[in-house]
């Protein structure tokens, strides 16, 4: 039985909150955010298909409820998955409406939008939901809808437009979902992401996560970020190529999310004969994630698409220096020359010229990682994005 009258705040998620990823950390620490500001009750609702009826669990001392959400399209079953969308919305709106009574749900948060939350819509639309239905968007969720036309195009411009908002991580990516959307400027808000203190603090101690003593002593330069062709790791293994014949002692270390592109990136650096200096860790917890940074010398970001960039203001608060592709809201946080260096994307000699500067100059650079850490101290906490959220809804 519920015994919390606070409005809820529902996230909502098209995946399972122990998936490692940007996406997750945003909710997570927003849930914690608005967990201890009182006002709202937060809740996250997981799409699983298994759930008919909606499953309540508590993960990690925060309330789950899993309940399957349908998508009202299908590129090749277009009007029957339509049809049947519409035979089981009933059914689903009654489970929908079961979790907002018994929660007293005020304001709905899907973050990583899809067609399955177009349920939403349509309860705004019925007036069955009068809440606040505010859309977060992270970057290849928006990018993915470039040329959506015919039945698709209908159903996301009327849930987008169903929302009270549609919220961005960064002002690049505003400018980026204003054009491939085309949607008025004033739908859009921009909230920065934010960065937890308590990455700073030793990692839970765990025989299947410690790598601190595989890397303990040895210099070392950061990346971290799934492991796709977006991220640009292909271009820094070949700067770290042409690096490792002046600074031999030196080693590159990946840390990111698994996906088929890893292998590439694996025979790539044995065809250049890195494979003892290239070193690779995947699918890493995020609670372990400090490990890397507390004993990296630098940390490189050489995206080729950037939306925001949570891992720059992780690599801040160890006070590491950057050097980053000047892409998307990554110049939102870094300022060149004063609290990090900007390369151009995909410019691998750049890239290589200032990575041998950051060898050659470990002191004279670390001014760059203060600079950096104070900047993040200073504008890109958690609770500052709770409240700008918080201001959405009053």
């Amino acid at each position: 039985m519920n015994h919390d009258n606070r409005p809820g705040f529902l996230f909502v998620l098209p995946w399972g909150i122990k998936a490692v990823g940007g996406v997750n950390e945003v909710v997570l620490n927003l849930y914690d955010e608005i967990y201890k500001g009182g006002k709202y009750r937060p809740l996250i609702l997981v799409n699983e298909w298994n759930c008919v009826k909606p499953v309540r669990k508590l993960v990690d001392n925060r309330e789950i409820i899993y309940l399957r959400l349908r998508s009202p399209y299908s590129a090749n079953y277009t009007f029957l998955r339509l049809l049947i969308y519409f035979l089981f919305f009933p059914y689903r709106a009654y489970n929908l409406l079961k979790i907002f009574k018994l929660y007293n749900v005020r304001v709905v948060n899907p973050h990583y939008p899809e067609l399955p939350i177009f349920c939403f819509c349509l309860l705004r639309k019925l007036k069955i939901f009068k809440g606040k239905f505010i859309i977060s968007i992270h970057g290849t969720d928006i990018r993915s809808l470039e040329g959506f036309a015919g039945l698709r195009k209908v159903l996301w411009r009327s849930l987008l437009k169903s929302s009270h908002g549609v919220v961005a991580c960064s002002q690049a990516l505003k400018n980026e979902a204003i054009s491939i959307l085309g949607l008025e400027e004033k739908c859009f808000f921009v909230v920065h992401n934010g960065v937890n203190d308590s990455l700073l603090k030793s990692a839970i101690e765990n025989e299947d996560y410690r790598f601190y003593y595989q890397l303990e002593g040895t210099k070392y330069i950061l990346n971290v970020g799934t492991f796709e062709y977006k991220k640009g790791q292909d271009n820094l293994i070949s700067a770290f190529h042409i690096l490792s014949g002046k600074f031999p002692e030196f080693k590159l270390v990946l840390v990111g999310r698994r996906t088929e592109y890893l292998d590439e990136l694996i025979k790539m650096s044995e065809k250049l004969a890195l494979n003892d200096k290239v070193i690779f860790f995947t699918d890493i917890p995020h609670s372990y994630i400090n490990q890397f940074f507390q004993f990296a010398q630098f940390f490189v970001l050489p995206s080729r698409i950037e939306p925001f960039g949570i891992v720059l203001l992780e690599a801040g608060l160890f006070k590491l220096p950057v050097i980053a592709s000047k892409v998307g809201g990554v110049s939102e946080i870094i300022t060149d020359g004063i609290n990090g260096k900007l390369v151009r994307p995909g410019n691998i000699d750049e890239l290589c010229e200032q990575m041998e500067y950051f060898c050659m100059n470990g002191s004279s650079v670390g001014l760059l990682g203060l600079n950096l850490y104070e900047n993040v101290r200073k504008h890109f906490s958690w609770g500052q994005a709770y409240r700008q959220y918080m201001k959405l809804f009053t």
